[in-house]
């Protein structure tokens, strides 16, 4: 499902849209209103963190659209909500630990990422959440 995911086409309405931006517009009042800060993160699923490899592997020559994530931070950024894509900053670690080591930031027979792994993304989150906080 991973795989296949990569290459799904979502279209999003215009009217679709500006109730997502809405939603986020109001959820961000709500924690404000409460003296809260809301951000949204979001994480890859293995195959889109890896999916250099799965193309090279499986000689795949198309790259995902990501059309959800890119809705999404583009709804978020214009409500001023903070926005982390895991998958941008932890690629060029994922890359990295496989080409010299050939480990993995994921286990191996499942969707979850390992001990390597969860470390690289509690350091991505531990900075983000410093950088929301220097901001205000």
């Amino acid at each position: 499902l991973d795989l296949k995911g990569l290459d799904m086409d979502v279209q999003y309405s215009s009217e679709e849209y500006a109730r997502l931006s809405n939603y986020l517009g109001r959820v961000k009042k709500v924690a404000g209103d409460k003296g809260c800060e809301f951000a949204i993160i979001i994480f890859p699923t293995k195959a889109q963190q890896y999916e250099w490899l799965v193309n090279e592997a499986q000689g795949r020559k198309s790259v995902s659209r990501r059309a959800n994530l890119k809705v999404l931070k583009k709804a978020a950024l214009e409500n001023g909500i903070p926005f982390l894509d895991i998958e941008e900053k932890l690629d060029p670690i994922a890359r990295e630990s496989f080409l010299k080591t050939g480990k993995f930031l994921w286990r191996k027979c499942d969707t979850h990422v390992n001990d390597i792994g969860n470390r690289q993304v509690a350091v991505i989150i531990k900075q983000f959440i410093e950088d929301i906080a220097h901001k205000n």
